[in-house]
């Protein structure tokens, strides 16, 4: 009995350290599984009298298939089709349709961060394939004939939306700014960092400020911080980094530089781009 337990507990190890070795190795993948469910629970989950137009339907479809694709290369965490991260819900048809976008453009730049070769060969170029299909119905749903009225209808308040919940891209943008800071700054015990490293966090810390300037902010502290795969190996930690930064300047080009807020999106994207500069000359030491 000892011994079946030793060898189960073996097995079990060994399984373990192969799901954590498949995430650090494919975490482009990984990330891209998780914002897939995101948009597509936003497109399934709908009020209960909103009529899905068949646009709709067909990006559900693709993503389904891009999920599908994954699994097949042996990439799943694991997770349900309707696990999705937090979010802000939207009731209006224009809103939650652009928002499931949002998360289609990152699931595609997820995977852009992905290399094609080996086992995973043409993996790639079938995910971009399915999730441009899923974004051009989504776009379609948005432009095309109307489709239904938004089918509900939040009741009016007195008081405005606070802006943290009219700007869900730069919500998404912190957390991603504040992982890409995490990462540089919870290094090893006897990592020195680079004076590059260290002007990469004032960078982000600039564009996390002018962010909440904007009073767009989701009240974390600036350690809070996304679960990630942490590497010990300089080069692979930096470039995680580096690709949180990259998500964060994707995520605030999903926003309009437009009434209160205007100019924020350039100001930010200056200072994520300087910190990605910086994170670039560092991984090059």
């Amino acid at each position: 009995m000892r011994i079946r337990r030793r060898l189960i507990a073996v097995a079990f190890a060994a399984c373990l350290a192969s799901a954590v070795f498949a995430q650090q190795r494919y975490s482009g993948y990984f990330h891209a599984l998780s914002d897939l469910r995101a948009a597509r629970w936003l497109l399934d989950h709908v009020p209960g009298d909103w009529v899905r137009v068949d646009d709709e339907l067909n990006a559900v479809h693709e993503i389904d298939g891009a999920i599908d694709e994954m699994r097949r290369a042996s990439i799943d965490d694991g997770r349900n089709v309707d696990d999705h991260p937090a979010m802000q819900e939207r009731y209006d048809r224009p809103g939650r349709l652009r928002d499931a976008e949002a998360y289609l453009r990152r699931a595609r730049a997820d995977i852009d961060r992905e290399e094609d070769r080996g086992e995973t060969r043409g993996l790639r170029e079938r995910e971009a394939g399915r999730i441009e299909g899923a974004i051009r119905f989504v776009e379609s749903a948005i432009s095309g004939p109307g489709g239904p009225a938004p089918a509900f209808v939040p009741a009016p308040t007195t008081m405005p939306p606070p802006a943290s919940m009219e700007h869900p891209s730069y919500l998404r943008a912190l957390a991603d700014l504040r992982t890409a800071r995490w990462l540089l700054s919870h290094v090893p015990g006897d990592w020195v960092r680079a004076v590059e490293e260290t002007d990469a966090m004032r960078e982000i810390d600039g564009a996390i400020d002018e962010i909440r300037r904007a009073s767009i902010d989701d009240g974390r502290g600036i350690d809070d911080h996304q679960a990630v795969d942490e590497r010990r190996d300089r080069r692979g930690r930096l470039g995680d980094a580096e690709s949180y930064l990259r998500r964060a300047r994707a995520d605030i080009e999903q926003e309009e530089d437009i009434g209160d807020i205007r100019g924020l999106r350039a100001r930010a994207a200056e200072h994520i781009d300087g910190a990605i500069r910086f994170v670039d000359a560092a991984m090059r030491f």
